[in-house]
């Protein structure tokens, strides 16, 4: 089995899966193709890029307490439920430790 047909074996049986592997070997670029071959919108972050609130939303103060206002590509996510998502959190490795806690929990 090759790798394109683990990822998307992956995707058939909503498995998630951490990819490894050396820089420049199209990692990126292979969970991008399976994405738009098995018609999925792909949410691509990169962890070394991102800031905690990217994955979680702000804070809001209402009444006495605070709530997250969720980020975008969260609300798109969930106001769509019959469409099909990808979330590829890339570079995980050179996250700051903030975004590393919250991608964990994801």
């Amino acid at each position: 089995m090759n790798f394109k047909e683990i990822l998307k074996d992956a995707l058939r049986n909503n498995t998630k899966i951490i990819v490894t592997g050396k820089s420049g070997w199209g990692k990126s670029e292979m969970v991008k193709q399976v994405a738009e071959e098995e018609g999925y919108e792909l949410i691509d972050f990169r962890l070394s890029e991102i800031l905690p609130e990217d994955l979680v939303g702000i804070p809001k103060l209402r009444d006495d307490y605070y709530e997250y206002v969720p980020p975008r590509w969260l609300y798109e996510v969930t106001q769509n439920p019959d469409k099909k998502y990808l979330l590829f959190l890339d570079e995980i490795t050179q996250g700051t430790p903030e975004v590393l806690n919250i991608t964990y929990k994801i």
